[in-house]
């Protein structure tokens, strides 16, 4: 027996040096992450969900496994508890590289291709990647694309992500040939500090070598530390003598710790991977299922037994481990205190009490392929990490020379059904003696079957109808793939899941090299410092002395009024120091800044009236973020009076309230049309999207020595944090300082609902004196912070028999939930036009309020709703007048965009073949009944407005020539201090080197402009611009005497002679440039669907942008690709869903809310610029980039629609327009198909 009296510290090492845990600096709940950041103080690893669902968290992990032998792996460090890590090694990416010791290859290769944007999530990106090569060196690259199943990135789109880190593969061509794009990859390397040229990792003095590097801690998790080698194996601590954490090596040991324990409830643990699901109260076949559980840092620490106990303690969990053991007979051995074994299937595992007991083996008997069949099935609603919509396992023993007879009862077994649903028994018990080619047996089967599957209602997920569906269709797949030798050739397709290719990428580009370092592609200045996690984001900023730490309470319900909070279970929580509300505010009650796009206050706490679930009414203020987090939760609220919320535009207009839909703008037509041979009716639907920022939103508010405030803010408008923390405060805006550093991602969230936090943080700093920093946690960031637009549109077209329109009348209805601020009627009056003659178009634009929060600027907001109204538009009368989409389209074409969509709509045509894959779709469709492809062209054109104001500052520093911007636009990951660079660079005729871009504050950039709607860029560069002109123009008569002189020297002089070197310049509208100007796109897409599952994947895309003459096109290249998967993820698989009775939000988490991951993008991705294109109306000839690929992400609906059309032909339906609204997910896509059992057949 072991002692457990006196071992009562964890010993471990971070990046080579030995970190101790016990009850003094770590609580029993803290995670492995939090130790990194709090204790260690390593700020690169960061952090989002805290769930194991986004990968930002990951760090590698090197142990002992049973049998003594080392491995090193990636883990989520946000799961992992620090206690679970006595005798490992940790990494992180700071352990790796950085830049005063160089760089690790891995984080090199993901700067050098472009693989970061906001940067927040490289760090896991490059700590995933370099696990999986320590633990597999000669990875392949279907191996890598394989792995970041873990890692989200909302950013880039994932294809130079995969490209950097293919490129590490052992199956990868050279280095160099597959750099990006057509630059040479000497350009794209950081130049040597030192010497000022490439020096290729020969230089030890150049603080940004790229060399294989050996002499850093990169190895040090090989390296067995005394005392952590010395450290005893077992190990008891205690808190506050009520919770204990006990490490334990031996089975004996574990019930050991049960007889200590007696009674008290406890947890086995061993990755803690269950807490991403569920918060606190034949061996091939399986392989492949097995890859599809969770992701690799997930499976790196999980258990079968670990999956198992999740099932046994939530019936309702779609264990994939369950399935895959209950569906191949499996034993689980099971063993008790007294050494009692006994054994049971998974099936009678659920029913037994576990207390005391533990699962020691599972027994996994032999199965004959020759004899039995086994299939497991998975359908997910996006490729990777992800739980089961249905998953489904079959065993048939069945014999081959016997007409497939089924000789023994089978197994069907089913999961997300409902909580005690696993076997089809009566379903089971039919196939004995039956034989498996027999279509009588079939239908009989099939009828049985779905009259045994009964789904439960579950609101978060798919629905009973689909489930129910789906688990048949799976069967009916099994059956087909049996055979497969003897089924029909147009059934075929229907025995197999989707296999998806290897993935890949083309970028195409022209540069002018005589204006370099303008229009060059060069890597983002940031890169580096991001891949090695050196990046700083406000949660890693330094601790300010005295600092506390903020978490909002708000609202479930909408439609209430507030009775009563109670804080008294909060304020006894250890670290809490006070509850902020709306009467500690000494101004105003608002969050909203006064300015011209703002038409109302929105209060920052709820002072009575309760409008929509998740709106803030206080605020807990203690000494840690955790101790803050969880009194927040404590907080209990009361409410009043209560009614329905109204939620949706329908909502609203059923409710008859004339203050709720209100007629905002009408225009049109010019004329119209009286060839009329066709009037089509439709509705367009668009709903809400979750913008997905890595770094949530974050605030620190320091209190100066003034009275005034200065708050680091992850913010895209100074000018609104700054303007709405003066009103709460009651202070002049001048008391209030603002600076911003980057932001992790943007996207548009951080317009105007980040002054919630900042706002907040302001109010508390004020009561209490002292910094406040929030940072909000995930389902805060959900539920407070808003998302995109839901809307509505009716529309009535009448064509002529060419698809000519002779009008088109639309009602359009946006919902703005509770307030009219964020205004987007403008943009989408513009973008409903498109590219065609709109003169015969009438649009009602209405206003509609409801009890949902006010709703939010989110990327191409406005422009995305009215393309993709008109797109539909234009399909629609292609159905109707059995016309070819693109001939419609380009018989409506306004005379002035008409030249330039032909050209580059005729040029993806042909760089596409989409004229011959047209046919080979059609081919396709016509010998396939269970498979379907279709293919869509979209054509684009995207106007910006322009707005005032933009700042830039530039100072020249006369002793060695470097030069310092700072401009009014912020860093969010879109590259706009390396624009901005090169353009200040280009100007001053210097190197680059010479160059940095500082922060945004609001003394260098007042009153400025939000950096947003595509502008921020054009408009920063134009000012930085401006600024260096006036500082040549300074320098000029001092060049004319110094004829040939050296930039330093020149500027030494010029700071002798009293030569002003600081600039500054306002973009506004009467600056000549930058001013509207058309940016024109295509985009061609296909996909390939499963009817029997509404899956689906996209096979390819070919874009083509008008970027005039791109600044940076590698990175313009990424903000293509970045926008295009943000909008594939809005048409695929993001859905928000909210309860009707309270309006609250139920996906809130990475569990329910789904973006595209890195195995969602199309398998092959084809990027194009237009070629011989400038913009005299941009600047030095370019256009705007991060908005306009988004908006021809609608190609994905329509591609979608021709393959559903096909499926619901031969269905049986008739061949007319169909209701299939964004998002198109697999549910959808299944249940518009048409498909039915009825239908199957051998």
């Amino acid at each position: 027996m072991n002692d457990y009296g006196d071992e009562t510290t964890v010993i471990f090492t971070i990046n080579g040096k030995v970190y101790k845990a016990n009850s003094s600096n770590a609580e029993i709940t803290m995670s492995l992450n939090s130790y990194i950041r709090e204790v260690a103080n390593l700020k690169g690893t960061k952090y989002m969900c805290r769930e194991g669902g986004c990968g930002a968290c990951i760090v590698s992990m090197t142990a002992k496994d049973p049998h003594g032998k080392k491995r090193t792996f990636a883990i989520n460090s946000c799961l992992v508890p620090v206690l679970s890590c006595h005798g490992t090694a940790i990494t992180t990416v700071e352990g790796i590289g950085n830049r005063t010791r160089g760089y690790h290859p891995v984080q090199s290769s993901l700067a050098i291709f472009n693989g970061t944007q906001c940067g927040y999530c490289s760090p896991g990106q490059v700590m995933n990647m370099y696990s999986l090569l320590k633990s597999n060196p000669n990875v392949t690259k279907k191996e890598v694309e394989n792995a970041f199943g873990s890692n989200i990135c909302r950013c880039t789109g994932y294809r130079p992500i995969l490209d950097a880190f293919k490129s590490l593969a052992s199956d990868a061509p050279n280095f160099k040939e597959e750099a990006v794009g057509t630059t040479d990859i000497e350009d794209l390397m950081v130049k040597c500090t030192f010497k000022g040229d490439n020096c290729k990792g020969r230089c030890d003095k150049c603080p940004k070598i790229q060399r294989e590097r050996t002499d850093s801690t990169e190895d040090l998790e090989e390296v067995d530390f005394v005392e952590v080698a010395l450290a005893p194996e077992n190990v008891k601590l205690s808190w506050n003598g009520y919770s204990h954490w006990f490490r334990v090596k031996t089975v004996s040991e574990i019930f050991q710790v049960f007889d200590l324990i007696g009674p008290t409830s406890y947890r086995l643990v061993a990755g803690n991977t269950a807490q991403g699901v569920y918060r606190d109260p034949v061996p091939q076949q399986m392989a492949a299922h097995i890859e599809l559980v969770a992701h690799i840092p997930v499976r790196n620490v999980g258990t079968i037994a670990g999956n198992l106990s999740i099932k046994h303690q939530h019936r309702e969990f779609p264990s994939d481990i369950f399935l895959i053991l209950e569906t191949a007979g499996a034993t689980l051995i099971i063993e008790d205190q007294t050494g009692l074994a006994t054994t049971a299937t998974p099936m009678e595992y659920l029913d037994i009490d576990m207390r005391g007991k533990l699962i020691t083996k599972v027994i996994l008997h032999a199965l004959s392929s020759e004899h039995y069949y086994f299939r497991t099935y998975k359908i997910m609603p996006r490729s990777q990490n992800v739980h089961a919509l249905v998953n489904a396992g079959f065993l048939f023993k069945a014999d081959l020379s016997n007409n497939l007879l089924v000789s023994e009862k089978p197994k069907i077994v089913y999961g997300a059904i409902n909580p005690n649903f696993v076997h089809a028994a009566h379903t089971e018990s039919f196939w004995l003696n039956k034989s498996l080619r027999s279509p009588k047996a079939l239908r009989t089967a099939l009828t049985l079957l779905l009259s045994e599957l009964k789904p439960d209602f579950e609101p978060t997920e798919a629905s009973q109808q689909y489930r129910q569906l789906l688990a048949v269709n799976l069967f009916y797949r099994f059956v087909l793939n049996v055979d497969m030798d003897t089924v029909s050739i147009r059934n075929k397709s229907g025995g197999l899941n989707l296999k998806r290719p290897l993935s890949s990428g083309v970028q195409v580009w022209d540069t002018n090299k005589k204006e370099w370092p303008v229009h060059k592609p060069l890597m983002k200045l940031e890169a580096f410092i991001q891949c090695s996690g050196e990046a700083e984001f406000v949660d890693d900023m330094p601790k300010q002395l005295g600092e506390l730490y903020g978490a909002l309470v708000f609202t479930d319900r909408a439609s209430s009024t507030l009775q009563t909070v109670d804080t008294s279970k909060a304020m006894v929580i250890k670290g809490v120091v006070a509850y902020i509300s709306a009467i500690d505010i000494p101004g105003v009650n608002t969050f909203i800044g006064l300015n011209e796009f703002n038409r109302e206050d929105e209060e920052l706490f709820c002072s009575g009236r309760v409008i929509y679930a998740g709106q803030p009414v206080g605020m807990i203020v203690a000494t840690t973020q955790t101790a803050a987090n969880m009194a927040a939760r404590l907080v209990t609220i009361k409410y009043g009076s209560s009614s329905k919320p109204v939620l949706t535009v329908e909502d609203a207009i059923r409710s008859g309230d004339k203050m709720r839909v209100r007629l905002q703008n009408t225009w049109g037509p010019v004329k119209t049309g009286s060839d009329v041979a066709l009037i089509a009716k439709g509705t367009h639907r668009m709903e809400a999207q979750y913008h997905y920022t890595m770094e949530l939103q974050g605030s620190l508010v320091v209190p100066k020595d003034d009275g005034g405030f200065k708050i680091y803010s992850s913010t895209q408008w100074i000018r609104h944090s700054q303007s709405a923390a003066a009103r709460a405060l009651g202070l002049p805006m001048s008391s209030i300082e603002v600076e911003v550093k980057r932001c992790g991602g943007a996207f548009g969230s951080r317009i105007t609902k980040c002054a919630i936090v900042s706002t907040a943080c302001a109010v508390a700093a004020y009561k209490l004196q002292r910094p406040v920093r929030m940072v909000v946690d995930m389902e805060t960031n959900f539920k407070v912070m808003s998302h995109r637009y839901p809307n509505l549109a009716n529309y009535e077209v009448a064509v002529n028999k060419f698809g000519k329109i002779q009008y088109l009348n639309v009602d359009f209805y946006e919902n703005y939930g509770c307030s009219i601020n964020d205004d987007l009627t403008p943009l989408i009056q513009d973008s409903i036009r498109n590219c065609y003659d709109w003169s015969s178009f009438r649009m009602r634009f209405y206003v509609v309020i409801t009890d949902l929060p006010s709703t939010t600027w989110m990327r191409a907001p406005g422009t995305l709703e009215g393309i993709s109204l008109i797109e539909q538009v234009m399909e629609h009368i292609a159905q109707v007048t059995a016309l070819s989409p693109m001939d419609v389209r380009t018989i409506n074409l306004s005379n002035e965009d008409r030249a330039a969509i032909l050209e580059i709509t005729g040029t993806v045509r042909q760089t596409a073949d989409y004229d011959k894959r047209i046919a080979f779709v059609n081919s396709v469709n016509q010998n396939n009944r269970w498979k379907k492809r279709g293919i869509s062209l979209i054509p684009m054109k995207f106007s910006v407005p322009y707005f005032p104001n933009f700042y830039a500052m530039v100072s020249v520093y006369a002793d060695d020539g470097t030069v310092a911007v700072t401009t009014g636009g912020i860093e969010v990951g879109q590259g706009i201090n390396t624009k901005v660079a090169q353009v200040c660079a280009y100007a001053l005729a210097i190197d680059i080197r010479f160059v940095k871009v500082r922060s945004t504050h609001d003394i260098t950039s007042p009153n400025n402009f939000p950096t947003a709607n595509s502008i921020a860029t054009d408009c920063a560069t134009y000012a930085t611009l401006r600024c260096c002109q006036m500082i040549q123009d300074r320098l000029q008569p001092l060049r004319a005497r110094m004829k040939g002189a050296k930039w330093v020297a020149l500027t030494q002089a010029a700071a002798a002679n009293g030569i002003n070197l600081n600039a500054s310049h306002m973009y506004s509208l009467s600056d000549p440039i930058p001013q509207r100007a058309p940016i024109y796109g295509a985009t061609a897409l296909e996909v390939e669907v499963d009817v029997l599952t509404g899956q689906y994947q996209i096979l390819r895309v070919d874009i083509l942008e008008d970027c005039g003459e791109s600044l940076n096109p590698l990175l313009d290249v990424g903000q293509v690709e970045g926008a295009f998967v943000m909008g594939l993820g809005y048409y695929h698989s993001e859905e928000l869903k909210r309860d009707p009775k309270t309006g609250a939000l139920l996906t809130f988490r990475t569990w329910t809310y789904w973006p595209p991951g890195a195995k969602d993008i199309p398998v092959d991705f084809r990027v194009m610029f237009r070629r011989n294109s400038t913009n005299p109306k941009g600047v030095l000839g370019s256009k705007a980039t991060g908005e306009p690929p988004l908006c021809m992400t609608m190609s994905l609906q329509h591609a979608l629609r021709q393959a559903l059309r096909s499926a619901r032909v031969e269905s049986g339906l008739p061949d007319e327009w169909f209701d299939y609204h964004q998002p198109c997910t697999f549910e959808k896509t299944l249940l518009t198909s048409g498909t039915s059992p009825k239908q199957f057949n051998l």
